[in-house]
């Protein structure tokens, strides 16, 4: 996979067994590339691309790119309802089943007998999907009080639900020590998620498994590896 951003000519080729960055230390181009992020993200043109394509051109589709720059707050956004039937769906026994019909036909019971003293013609659903049920639950997945476990709990759940999506994520580098960075690094390529850090800062010191574009000032384009 390859990332391009704009009209830059150097391409960085999204390394499986590296953690991938882009530095940008033009504080307006740094904007324009997150608002660009944001708009494709939503399924709208932005005025210049953010381009991800495989390294026969085939480009990634928009619904399958994202963004994160608020840690504390990550999931207050992500609909985890849908995610999570699909996967306990793909994974339901006879048992499983049978207590979701028995569920079904429990709610048709109460449904009928509250219903049935009211004098005007009311009909109501007679099945429910799983999703269904689950809202009923309202499922979510809990902040954590961390930063650093916020960023942790956030790859599991890519790595269970959205191992295809191409994440960028916003200035993480100010948050962590290095320590802290070498860890998320380590969890990342563990769990093999598309995780790019998008960072506005110039930062001299290379990580370890670090694949870093830099567009600099004068808005050369390079890139370094580790």
């Amino acid at each position: 996979m390859r990332l391009k951003i704009f009209n830059f000519e150097t391409e960085l080729h999204l390394n499986e067994g590296k953690v991938n960055l882009v530095e940008i230390h033009n504080e307006s181009l740094f904007r324009k590339v997150i608002e660009s992020i944001k708009h494709q993200s939503r399924n709208e043109d932005p005025v210049e691309k953010i381009w991800i394509y495989s390294d026969d051109y085939q480009e990634v589709n928009s619904r399958d790119i994202d963004l994160v720059f608020d840690f504390f707050n990550i999931f207050s956004n992500i609909r985890i309802i849908n995610p999570v039937a699909k996967a306990i769906e793909e994974n339901l026994d006879e048992y499983k089943n049978k207590v979701i019909e028995d569920t079904n036909n429990q709610l048709n019971k109460l449904a009928t007998e509250l219903l049935y003293d009211l004098d005007i013609g009311i009909d109501y659903k007679k099945s429910y999907r799983l999703v269904e049920l689950l809202t009923i639950l309202k499922i979510k997945i809990e902040e954590e009080k961390s930063i650093l476990d916020n960023l942790f709990v956030l790859i599991d759940y890519l790595s269970l639900f959205k191992p295809q999506i191409f994440l960028f994520i916003v200035n993480v580098k100010t948050y962590l020590t290095y320590e802290e960075i070498n860890e998320v690094y380590t969890y990342i390529l563990a769990k093999g998620v598309n995780i790019i850090l998008l960072e506005g800062r110039a930062s001299k010191r290379m990580i370890k498994n670090e694949h870093k574009l830099i567009i600099d000032e004068d808005f050369d384009d390079y890139y370094k590896g580790n």
